[in-house]
């Protein structure tokens, strides 16, 4: 398992939910694109870990331009980790 601060500069958060949150980020090879890490923590989803598989196998696969792409995932001791490609403009719920 590789440290993902070792690989991604995290950010302020930019959304909270009841497992985790999203924070902005960036890549330190690449300091200038934005990205989205979303940080789910894994004491929270004990009993449907199931359900977090099944949303990382989709998101990997789902590849259209009106549905947010992930380009990778981190697990540590703590998180699942999702990074995403960052996409401006607020919230949705916000915006709804």
């Amino acid at each position: 398992m590789e440290d993902i601060k070792k690989v991604y500069k995290l950010g302020k958060i930019i959304g909270k939910g009841k497992f985790g949150c999203v924070r902005m980020a960036y890549h330190y090879s690449n300091p200038t694109k934005k990205l989205a890490i979303k940080s789910i923590f894994r004491d929270a989803i004990e009993d449907s870990i199931h359900l977090v598989e099944l949303e990382h196998d989709i998101m990997m696969d789902v590849d259209h331009p009106n549905i947010v792409k992930v380009h990778e995932t981190y697990m540590d001791k703590f998180y699942f980790h999702f990074v995403m490609e960052y996409c401006e403009g607020g919230d949705l719920f916000e915006r709804i």
